[in-house]
């Protein structure tokens, strides 16, 4: 968690204290980016007693993960053109929530951080506006995601129902001890479906 911090405190930084300049920080972004895989890289899992509410895990595979995005971004920060755009600080934004995403062991911390990334993703599918192409498919996206976003918290909201809990590790446990829980199997099926919508993976492919 502590690289997440670390990636929120930059982001903070430019957006309050620097906003009319988001175009000329880019080298500002893509030091945070390189600190923050420096800080996964030597192992920064452990998180302050008071951020350890059970909502995010850190794990060895969560860890070559992260490291796996941040230089995955670094290397789109190196090809991308610098000049003129917000593009960076987008970019870093949607890093933070897959971070975040990579990290939960909650539904709803999983739910808050791939919605946090899907807005990330509009405004970046979005961000060549002047061609028609690219305004469909944001408006597509968007439409798409929120149907998703749906089934999604239906599902959650009836996974929450059959075991009274969100903790991945809760139910876990559930599961092992009901195998024949119909209501649980509702409630993964609703989950699966929103996913593969946001995914665009069969069956919610168009």
């Amino acid at each position: 968690m502590i690289c997440e911090i670390f990636l929120a405190f930059q982001l903070t930084y430019a957006l309050v204290l620097n906003p009319k300049k988001l175009a000329d920080i880019y080298w500002m972004f893509r030091a945070t980016l390189t600190t923050g895989l420096f800080l996964s890289c030597h192992g920064y899992r452990e998180c302050l007693p008071l951020l350890d509410t059970g909502y995010f895990v850190s794990n060895d595979f969560a860890t070559v993960l992260k490291i796996v995005v941040l230089l995955t971004v670094i290397f789109l920060f190196a090809v991308i053109s610098r000049s003129g755009s917000e593009l960076p600080f987008m970019m870093t934004l949607a890093t933070l929530f897959l971070l975040l995403l990579l990290s939960s062991s909650h539904f709803m911390a999983t739910f808050f951080a791939l919605v946090g990334l899907s807005l990330n993703l509009y405004v970046l599918v979005l961000f060549d506006a002047s061609y028609a192409a690219s305004r469909e498919a944001a408006l597509k996206y968007y439409y798409l995601s929120v149907i998703s976003s749906g089934f999604i918290l239906y599902g959650i909201f009836i996974i929450f129902v059959a075991c009274g809990s969100l903790s991945f590790d809760d139910i876990a446990v559930f599961t092992a001890l009901c195998h024949s829980d119909d209501t649980m199997r509702m409630g993964l099926g609703l989950l699966l479906l929103g996913f593969f919508f946001k995914l665009s993976a069969f069956p919610g492919h168009q």
